[in-house]
C-alpha cells in the first residue's frame, strides 16, 4: 500500500509544519535573549569599624575582619554546579509533525496526522558545556483519514536510534539554553485491517540530521527539566509491505527527504 490522498489537506499540513518551525525558531530565540547572566560576584561588605575606647586624637581605628563573615551577612546566589565526567539520562516527551515527502509527490503529512514520540537519550559529559551519547525513540503515530478509510483499524510508529551531542551555553546557571545535533536511522511504519484484510508497511532509510534546542531549569545539582524543539531530517530507502498475507521487500523509488517538527518536555538526570 503506497500514500494516497487529497493534495489541498496535504498542502495544509505543510502549512502546519511551516508555522510550527518559526514557533521554534521564535522560541528558542526568547529563551536565549530572556536569560540573563548571574555577576558571580557578591556585594563586598562593608567593613566595621572597631572603637578602641581611645580618646586620643591620635588613636586609629581598627578594622573587624571577623565582621565580613558574621551570620548575618550577606549571601552571594550560587547555581547548581553542574557534575564533572558523569553518566547523564535523559527523557523527552512531546508531540510530532510530518513535512516533506515519502517519494516525489507523495508528502508524509498524506499518510500521517502526527504522532507522540517518546526518547529516551544516555550520554556522558565530557566537560561540564558538551555531553554525547545515544538516543532511541518510539513514537505512536496517527494515521492521516486518506491513509486510514472509515470502519478500518489503523495503527502507525515511528522509531529512531542514533548518536547525538548537546552543547550547554550555560552549563553554570540556573538557567541554561542548550543545543543538540545528531544523526541515525528511522524506521515508520503503518497497519491498514479492515474485514479479513490486513495491509502493513514499513519504510526505513537514515536520519541525515537532527537538530535541537532547549531551555534547561536546574531543579537540583543533578536534576534539569525544561522545553524542548527539534526537527528531523531524513530519507527512506528501503519497504517492506505485507498484503493479504504477502511479503515483499524493496528499494523506494524515487525518494524524497522528509522532516519530522518536534516539541515538548525535556528532563536530565546526572548519575
Amino acid at each position: 500500500m503506497i500514500f494516497q490522498g487529497n493534495a489541498s489537506r496535504a498542502r495544509r499540513r505543510e502549512w502546519r509544519g511551516a508555522c510550527l518551525t518559526g514557533a521554534l525558531v521564535v522560541a528558542w530565540g526568547f529563551a536565549a535573549s530572556a536569560d540573563e547572566r548571574v555577576d558571580p560576584r557578591p556585594d563586598e561588605p562593608e567593613e566595621e569599624i572597631v572603637d578602641n575606647g581611645d580618646a586620643s586624637p591620635n588613636a586609629t581605628p581598627t578594622h573587624n575582619p571577623q565582621s565580613m563573615m558574621a551570620p548575618g551577612g550577606p549571601t552571594p546566589a550560587v547555581a547548581a554546579e553542574p557534575t564533572e565526567k558523569s553518566v547523564v539520562v535523559g527523557l523527552r516527551l512531546g508531540y510530532m509533525l510530518p513535512g516533506g515527502q515519502v517519494i516525489q509527490d507523495t508528502d508524509l503529512a498524506q499518510g500521517y496526522a502526527g504522532g507522540i514520540p517518546i526518547l529516551l537519550g544516555v550520554g556522558y559529559r565530557l566537560v561540564p558545556a558538551l555531553t554525547v551519547g545515544v538516543y532511541a525513540q518510539y513514537g505512536i503515530l496517527f494515521l492521516s483519514s486518506d491513509l486510514c478509510p472509515g470502519g478500518a483499524s489503523c495503527s502507525g510508529r515511528d522509531i529512531r536510534i542514533g548518536l547525538e551531542a548537546k552543547l550547554h551555553l550555560r552549563p553554570r546557571e540556573k538557567t541554561d539554553p542548550w543545543l543538540g545535533l545528531g544523526f541515525g536511522y528511522e524506521w515508520a511504519s503503518f497497519a491498514v485491517a479492515r474485514g479479513d484484510t490486513n495491509d502493513n508497511s514499513t519504510y526505513s532509510g537514515f536520519e541525515i540530521v537532527n537538530l535541537m534546542a532547549g531551555l534547561d531549569f536546574h531543579t537540583s545539582k543533578d536534576v534539569r527539566l525544561g522545553p524542548f524543539f527539534g526537527m528531523t531530517l531524513g530519507q527512506f530507502s528501503s519497504v517492506t509491505t505485507t498484503t493479504g498475507g504477502r511479503l515483499a521487500n524493496g528499494s523506494v523509488e524515487n525518494p524524497a527527504l522528509h522532516q519530522w517538527f518536534l516539541m515538548g518536555v525535556h528532563g536530565e538526570l546526572d548519575l
